[in-house]
């Protein structure tokens, strides 16, 4: 997906390009007269798979054919409407598309990162009602983030003993889905392993994300042998479908190779680590030169990943500053910058790079970037300028973001505000 332009975004609220909507309102009343379904993309500028979407799903013939019968409507989820709906369908994974009708009754959704025929085929399960079965309907429950629904699927389908490994991954995911909201650290790691044990295809890494708690709170033995399994499980799985032909790559390539890291790291394991991202940061490096830097946004973040999980400053820092100029009219590239000068001690340098961030983010975003700003002013000997924009920003926080209020107070508090 190209970046999304605050401005114009501001100019044309209520479309888009390519006959997606960009108001709500207006795509449930054109759902309503035209009797068709809504089919919602939500997105937000700092969302590196909306970009993989957009550049290879979204933007392509064979998704508008398909998309023919629908009202399509993309939302920032950093805005207040975007934020508003994400919370109502209890949409907790970006890209997320959700079908619904026009009074907003969810008809089925596709989360996450897909390649373009998996994409297709789930869209057209969702809009021709085909049969799916028992695996794929535990499975929609489960993407639905509704675990009482989830559970009740289970309970339905289960009198018809299904049977097959699809069916004991979805059954596993939803133990561990259990586990994890009951803080039943035991049972996650049980549930986790077996997921691990029953191996799939991309999207074994999500697992290890949902985990994380239980894996902190395990003790090392346990801990130990989790992550054993984890690695023998998402290792060869790199190999083949990370460093592997491109056909076979997974979309989310991000998560695959961020989660083999994690799993080095759990491990003790440095060298291996080190060799690992080293690896990923070479070939992201290559398809990087390949493609040059600005023209695909997935490609251009997963390096600027890659270079700091090796811990490639110098390679990191040119990275950054060609992103800056090939993004200019969003705020995600001059706030990464800044914190990155910032972590290395040259504050004066990432101040006018933190108002700029500031002054391109709006919404959800403005907290995170105006907290940084702060810190980089305090950094630099201006409290009394951090202190004051800590408490515009906290109350607006308070009255319309408030999760992001809290550590807004915090560093007003450690700076004596």
């Amino acid at each position: 997906m190209r970046a999304l332009l605050l401005a114009a975004a501001l100019a044309a609220p209520a479309a888009a390009s390519e006959g997606w909507l960009t108001d709500l309102a207006a795509a449930r009343k054109a759902a309503a007269e035209a009797r068709k379904p809504i089919l919602v993309d939500f997105q937000a500028v700092w969302c590196y798979s909306c970009y993989y979407m957009e550049e290879n799903v979204l933007s392509k013939d064979a998704f508008k054919k398909a998309a023919e019968g629908l009202v399509l409507v993309k939302l920032d989820v950093d805005t207040p409407e975007g934020g508003a709906l994400k919370k109502r369908l209890r949409v907790g994974f970006l890209p997320s598309y959700v079908l619904m009708d026009a009074s907003e009754r969810e008809l089925g959704r596709v989360i996450g990162e897909q390649t373009e025929p998996d994409f297709l085929a789930k869209l057209k399960a969702l809009t021709t009602g085909a049969a799916a079965t028992p695996a794929e309907r535990l499975t929609a429950a489960l993407d639905s983030n509704d675990l009482a629904a989830a559970v009740r699927v289970r309970r339905t389908l289960a009198k018809g003993s299904p049977a097959g490994v699809e069916w004991e991954r979805a059954s596993a995911r939803l133990d561990l889905a259990r586990a994890v909201h009951a803080k039943r650290h035991g049972a996650a790691l049980e549930a986790f392993g077996s997921l691990m044990r029953l191996g799939g295809g991309c999207e074994l890494p999500y697992h290890l994300a949902r985990a994380e708690d239980a894996l902190a709170a395990a003790d090392a033995g346990r801990r130990t042998a989790a992550l054993e399994a984890a690695r023998a499980a998402l290792v060869p799985l790199a190999e083949e479908r990370w460093f592997g032909a491109p056909g076979l790559r997974c979309a989310d390539g991000r998560s695959l190779f961020e989660a083999v890291a994690e799993v080095y790291d759990g491990l003790g394991l440095k060298a291996e680590r080190q060799a690992f991202v080293g690896r990923v940061a070479d070939e992201l490096a290559k398809r990087l030169a390949a493609a040059g830097a600005g023209s695909d946004r997935n490609l251009d973040d997963d390096a600027r990943f890659a270079f700091q999980l090796a811990g490639r400053s110098a390679d990191l820092e040119a990275h950054l500053r060609k992103l800056l100029e090939a993004y200019p009219s969003d705020y995600v590239y001059a706030a990464r910058l800044a914190r990155f000068l910032g972590e290395a001690g040259r504050s004066a340098e990432a101040l006018p790079l933190s108002e700029k961030a500031y002054n391109l983010s709006y919404g959800a975003n403005r907290p995170g970037v105006a907290k940084l700003r702060a810190e980089l002013l305090a950094a630099a000997g201006d409290a009394a300028t951090a202190k004051a924009l800590l408490r515009l920003e906290l109350k607006v926080a308070r009255a319309r973001f408030p999760d992001a209020a809290p550590p807004l107070a915090a560093l007003l508090k450690k700076l004596g505000g």
